[in-house]
């Protein structure tokens, strides 16, 4: 199992700003958008050989700050970095159907872990190299794994 962090930030941007698997309801009519504050963190993503997708923050700021797990967004890219069809995409990330939870960034604690509420399961070739991308709010992180 490898961890990457910010030197994908860019490319994971963009193709989650192109498509999200996941994404939030769009504001009712005459409702104001405000968007949530960045985080203040080095985030990284790590899918262990059994496929569970796990998360670590090192909070930088100076102000405890929390989020939503529903906030999460998450694309798979095959081998060359190609996003992987919804279809096969929504069938290799499994939601556990644990309830959303707040994940608390505390700043005074160096590290903080948090899980996903999905699991990588079927619908990817086993053993072929693939790469997660997920991203909360202004954070982005890459994990290359093996299908399970």
């Amino acid at each position: 199992m490898q961890t990457m962090s910010s030197s994908a930030r860019l490319a994971g941007v963009l193709v989650l700003a192109a498509v999200g698997l996941r994404s939030a309801p769009a504001p009712a009519q005459g409702q104001t958008v405000t968007s949530p504050p960045n985080l203040d963190a080095v985030f990284r993503v790590e899918v262990t050989e059994k496929g569970v997708i796990q998360f670590r923050f090192d909070p930088r700021g100076t102000a405890d700050e929390s989020f939503e797990s529903v906030e999460y967004r998450y694309a798979v890219l095959d081998k060359s970095g190609v996003q992987v069809d919804r279809q096969r995409a929504d069938a290799a990330l499994l939601h556990i159907g644990v309830a959303s939870h707040t994940t608390l960034l505390p700043k005074d604690k160096p590290t903080v872990s948090d899980y996903s509420d999905y699991l990588i399961t079927q619908g990817l070739q086993p053993g072929e190299e693939y790469y997660l991308v997920v991203s909360v709010r202004n954070l982005t992180g890459l994990a290359k794994f093996k299908a399970p």
